[in-house]
């Protein structure tokens, strides 16, 4: 099993390594720790040290207002071989007070790092499709493509960025109860455009929901994925395990 966006280095998780244990006694095989500001970038380049752990740096909409392109700069010149993306970046218009065209420049600017250091990215976006599909077409191709994660748009929102070489990601929120319109866009999707993720430590599955995510119930999304496709369990595992390896090189 691989979990494509965790957040092993959130304050919630006072000892990662039990928090790793719990992973791979599942049969957890590899994840990648998601970089979301200046702080997270750099724990999660210090907890991809533990082998298997991949990770990510990028400036979250939330923290557009902090983004600083040399910092950023200086990740990219200092990173490992584990760094296998850009993200999370994106769009995020939720909350009342964001700044549009901040998210949208600091938005912009990480495509352009990406394209230059030639990394895949990983996209936040809520409540602002149009304008992340705007950013998105503006510099396309964007050769290594990337990931909407944590998707939670339309079925005509998927097959524009799958068109446009994305993968859609889900997480636990295709176990919710009241989120059919989720499960059928697994069904109509084809499977190689699917990654599985907890976002962990949030997003917690039926029937842990509640209670803070971990890594090893990325279990449970890809049951739940293997389900709706009407697919053995280890034959969609692999499937998912197989999509992620290529998008983000993996080994």
């Amino acid at each position: 099993m691989i979990d494509t966006h965790c957040h092993l280095n959130d304050s919630a998780y006072e000892n990662y390594n039990d928090i790793l244990n719990n992973f791979y006694n599942e049969g957890g095989e590899t994840l990648i720790c998601i970089g979301c500001d200046e702080q997270s970038n750099a724990k999660a380049r210090q907890i991809s040290i533990v082998n298997s752990v991949y990770y990510s740096v990028g400036i979250h909409p939330e923290y557009a207002g902090k983004f600083d392109v040399s910092k950023m700069i200086y990740e990219l010149k200092n990173r490992t071989d584990k760094l296998v993306a850009i993200g999370e970046i994106g769009l995020d218009y939720h909350y009342v007070g964001f700044d549009k065209n901040l998210q949208i420049e600091a938005f912009k600017k990480q495509i352009e790092l990406a394209k230059e250091y030639d990394l895949p990215i990983i996209v936040h976006c809520r409540d602002a499709y149009e304008d992340c599909l705007k950013v998105l077409k503006s510099f396309l191709p964007i050769k290594k493509g990337g990931v909407i994660h944590c998707f939670s748009a339309d079925i005509e929102f998927a097959k524009k960025v799958i068109e446009m070489g994305f993968k859609i990601s889900f997480t636990g929120n295709i176990t919710f109860k009241n989120n059919d319109n989720l499960r059928e866009i697994v069904k109509e999707i084809d499977i190689s455009n699917i990654l599985a993720e907890t976002d962990s430590p949030y997003m917690s599955p039926v029937p842990f929901r509640g209670q803070r995510n971990e890594p090893k119930n990325v279990l449970k999304v890809i049951e739940k994925i293997a389900e709706i496709k009407g697919l053995d369990f280890d034959i969609c595992d692999k499937i998912l395990s197989n999509n992620a390896k290529k998008l983000f090189n993996l080994k």
